[in-house]
């Protein structure tokens, strides 16, 4: 089978889902360095893809699945951050999406979006969201920058590093510096 072929039907570079372990998140079809087939999820890392019924375990996925958790703007401008990617039943691309506005999650048809630049607006769409998952009080004190001494620091929750309070926001409620790839602050520290 040569490379230009789809193997098992699936396309090389699209994004799939295991039908039996959505857990393991949304992953992207590759050749490895040694040329096999294999899938790497986002949750449980690369798995290789060895047989027809393998394969048929795996459903695509819209492209924006690869902005899964992450802020984006959509072809009409909101801004959102993507839960889950779809396709509907006729077709086209169907997003589970959280936003500022009520209600806070909810499914958009979007034909295109970009990755959000960092700004006041995406670091604080992904603090809310951290805290809705939390069950925290959302936008309570808002996001800053900081009133305080330079502090450089990693996200105890993505392990992300070179936060740093004099370029990246601070939570209103706690004063931590927010992580822009997580939004994880300080409020859900244990």
């Amino acid at each position: 089978m040569s490379r230009s072929e789809p193997p098992y039907g699936l396309i090389i570079g699209d994004y799939y889902t295991h039908t039996r372990f959505p857990e393991w998140g949304v992953g992207r079809v590759m050749y490895d360095l040694k040329g096999k087939l294999v899938i790497d999820f986002s949750r449980s890392g690369s798995k290789r893809i060895i047989s027809q019924s393998a394969a048929q375990k795996l459903l695509p996925v819209p492209a924006g699945a690869a902005y899964i958790n992450k802020a984006v703007r959509l072809n009409d401008g909101q801004l959102v951050i993507i839960l889950n990617a779809h396709f509907s039943a006729n077709g086209s691309p169907s997003y589970k999406v959280f936003r500022e506005i009520e209600p806070r999650i909810t499914f958009v048809e979007a034909d295109s979006m970009t990755p959000a630049q960092k700004s006041q607006d995406s670091i604080q769409l992904m603090n809310e969201w951290f805290k809705f998952k939390k069950n925290l009080p959302i936008g309570a004190n808002g996001i800053r920058l900081s009133k305080s001494h330079h502090r450089v620091t990693h996200c105890y929750r993505c392990f992300k590093s070179g936060l740093d309070n004099e370029t990246d926001y601070e939570c209103g409620l706690c004063s931590w510096i927010i992580c822009p790839s997580c939004g994880a602050c300080g409020c859900g520290y244990r």
